[in-house]
């Protein structure tokens, strides 16, 4: 009869929108406690450390689908949001928090060793190599390293103008050689890597953790990239963004990655 069909369809439209009101709570709910764990963890970091941990407005909970807590969209921005801000983030100054800054400093050597740099090396090995008297091996230094042609050392230094200035583009193909050099790390001397701009030490980064191995990997991360990441945190209070993709690029050598 068409009062029964009438009668199906409306119990069927009642158990649909059970369904999705059921749906709605179960996904409300593990949000709420996904948030609630995530408090909790990083109340217990705070104690850890000594931290004095920020008052917090007390849970509430909401039964039903209409309820949303206050910090949902603060603690889980959507996607569109975070990727809006983070294309934003090179050109916008971000205000450090004083606490942040103190848990930074927990993870700082407030009195680190002196650090030997690419160009200290060297310029050691070059003083060792001028200090030999016609001998074609220094028990000092092991095998010396070898006059450079003045032209290369002309095109090198031409590369270390570019890589200064450098923000986006091919890069020369001169510095994209250098990993196959065998003596690498003199002709990467040339270039000044301590004057390259962010963008640059990003791409000598992915260069030099593709083409080398891991070894040497290592050094170039503990020599150039390390001490560079180090200096921009301590005079910026955060790090550039081509200099924090280049950590992210140094993992395609974990074990360098690590070491260095």
């Amino acid at each position: 009869p068409p009062g029964g069909h009438g009668a199906n369809r409306g119990r069927a439209k009642s158990r649909d929108s059970r369904g999705e009101a059921e749906d709605a709570y179960v996904d409300d709910r593990l949000s709420r406690k996904i948030l609630q764990q995530a408090r909790i963890q990083q109340e217990e970091l705070q104690t850890e450390y000594g931290l004095a941990p920020e008052k917090k407005k007390a849970p509430v909970t909401v039964l039903g689908p209409g309820g949303e807590d206050a910090d949902s969209d603060e603690e889980w921005p959507s996607l569109g949001a975070a990727g809006t801000a983070e294309a934003a983030e090179c050109d916008t100054e971000v205000v450090v928090d004083p606490d942040d800054e103190k848990a930074i400093e927990l993870f700082m050597n407030k009195n680190p060793p002196v650090r030997r740099t690419l160009a200290d090396i060297i310029m050691e090995k070059i003083t060792e190599k001028q200090t030999e008297v016609g001998t074609v091996m220094s028990e000092v230094s092991g095998c010396p390293l070898p006059q450079l042609d003045p032209r290369v050392v002309e095109v090198y230094r031409g590369v270390s103008k570019v890589l200064s200035k450098y923000r986006s583009g091919k890069l020369p193909k001169a510095f994209k050689i250098i990993p196959a050099l065998s003596n690498w790390e003199q002709v990467l001397y040339l270039t000044e890597p301590e004057k390259w701009t962010a963008a640059a030490m990003y791409q000598a980064t992915r260069i030099f953790s593709s083409n080398l191995k891991e070894r040497m990997a290592q050094r170039f991360y503990n020599l150039v990239l390390l001490p560079r990441v180090r200096d921009d945190i301590a005079e910026y209070k955060r790090l550039n963004f081509h200099l924090y993709s280049a950590l992210k690029k140094a993992l395609f050598k974990p074990g360098a990655w690590f070491k260095g």
